[in-house]
Order: C-alpha cells, then sequence, then structure tokens
C-alpha cells in the first residue's frame, strides 16, 4: 500500500541585534528587536509571535512590541536581553537571540551663577562644574558642549565658562546648553545657567576745591556713582578707601 506523508516545513530567526545605547539620565525606549527576525524568510509584526525573554535588569522592560524601555534613572552599564519568539500559529517552532542594552549616563545640572558685575564685564565659572558622566564628575574633554539659547552679551566657552561683555544691563540672564558624551554622541541632556548680572560704576569726580587755610569737606563721591544704572544709596553699598593722601580723610557718607 502506498501513502503520503506532509511534512510541513515552516521557520522563524531570531538574529542577535546590534547594541542600542540608551541616556539612563533621562531614560528612553529603544527600537523594536523584531527589526532583523524573520518569519518564513520575511518580516513580520508581533502579532505574529508571542515573546519571552530571561529576567530583565532593573530599569528595563520588554515590550510586546519588541521594543525595550530603559527607565529614567538607570545606572550606566551594559544590559544583555535574552529573548524568545515562538510562531503564534505553531508555538513549538521558536527561536532564541540576545539584544545589548548599552546604558550610559550624561547630567546636566542648572547652575545658579555667582553675580558678574557688568560695567567691566567678567567670567563664571564652568557650567560644566555640577555636570556627571556615568555618575562621576564631568571632564569636559568627554563631552562636547552646545549653546542652545544665549542671550546677547553673553558668550558660552568651549570650556564651559560664560563671558559677559562690559557695559551688559543688569538682570538674570538664562543660558542653555546641551552636553552629549564623545563616545556615545545621541547620549545628551540640557540645562539652564542662571547668569546674575549686577552693574555698579564709579565714575571720577570733577575736581573739589577746598581752601588749605581753614580746610573742609567735599560733596560726596558717591554723588555721580551708579548701581544697577541707578544713583548710588550709600547704604547699599561699602566704601574702601585705596589711596588717600596726608591730611585728607575719606568719610564713610563718601566726603
Amino acid at each position: 500500500d502506498t501513502a503520503t506523508a506532509s511534512v510541513v516545513v515552516t521557520t522563524i530567526d531570531a538574529v542577535n541585534d546590534t547594541p542600542s545605547v540608551v541616556n539612563g539620565t533621562t531614560g528612553a525606549t529603544v527600537p523594536t528587536i523584531f527589526t532583523n527576525d524573520t518569519l518564513n524568510g520575511v518580516a513580520f509584526v508581533a502579532t505574529d509571535v508571542t515573546l519571552t525573554s530571561l529576567p530583565l535588569a532593573a530599569g528595563l522592560t520588554l515590550n510586546a512590541d519588541g521594543t525595550i524601555t530603559v527607565a529614567p534613572g538607570t545606572a550606566a552599564g551594559t544590559y544583555p536581553v535574552t529573548y524568545t519568539i515562538c510562531q503564534v500559529a505553531n508555538p513549538t517552532v521558536c527561536d532564541t537571540a540576545v539584544t545589548t542594552i548599552v546604558v550610559a549616563t550624561i547630567d546636566a545640572i542648572n547652575d545658579a551663577s555667582t553675580p558678574i558685575n557688568g560695567t567691566p564685564g567678567g567670567s563664571t565659572p564652568s557650567v560644566l562644574a555640577n555636570d556627571t558622566l556615568d555618575g562621576s564628575p564631568l571632564n569636559p574633554t568627554d563631552a562636547t558642549l552646545t549653546p542652545t539659547s544665549v542671550p546677547a552679551g553673553l558668550t558660552l566657552n568651549p570650556d564651559g565658562t560664560i563671558t559677559v561683555d562690559p557695559n551688559t544691563p543688569a538682570g538674570t540672564y538664562p543660558v542653555v546648553y546641551q552636553i552629549c558624551q564623545v563616545a556615545n554622541p545621541t547620549v545628551c541632556d540640557t540645562a539652564t545657567a542662571s547668569v546674575v548680572v549686577t552693574t555698579i560704576d564709579a565714575v571720577n569726580d570733577t575736581p573739589a576745591t577746598i581752601p588749605s587755610a581753614t580746610g573742609g569737606t567735599t560733596p560726596s563721591v558717591l554723588a555721580n556713582d551708579t548701581l544697577d544704572g541707578l544713583p548710588v544709596v550709600p547704604t547699599d553699598v561699602t566704601l574702601t578707601p585705596t589711596s588717600v593722601p596726608a591730611g585728607l580723610t575719606l568719610n564713610p557718607d563718601g566726603t
């Protein structure tokens, strides 16, 4: 007697993925691991397979569509994700692969600067001083610094200092910047440095004539000086004599 045996061959192929780099500070979701996997030699949709995995590291979630979510605040490190896909139509037809999630962290922290005298101008400390890379203090050579928003009169320098031009009006100036890892250029973070500009201007005075026989007192040297563009109120400043000739006394009220 003769008979026919029908052998149904179906294939599923889970292929190891190129590592994905994620900023653990902000967290992110990486593209689906199904991109290079196939079912019967062609791409498939998530509903064609069942997806399971070995236990994942804290902070990682494998979603049903094959994407992997990395939670904000996940520690830096390399995390292998071993997963298995099986055909829905033929549940015993399965394959396993590994995808690797590289979590790198960069954290740009908002800064509050020491006030800068806008009359002569000056520079702030580096905005990078309190920023971190993989949880450690940031080495400026390990990151690229990009100004995002810098007000007129201010310059964000490559070393992270901010230069304030002379005669910059008093005010609080937000400087928005972005830092990205050199090793992983897609790992970036943004922060704002607030530059407080205050102005004080001591202006040379017209000579005052005092009779030498009787002596006397001049008008206050503070009369033409300004604080933040307004006349100085003596109680708002400290007055220090730097050079006073013999026979003269600079009084606290500026006379």
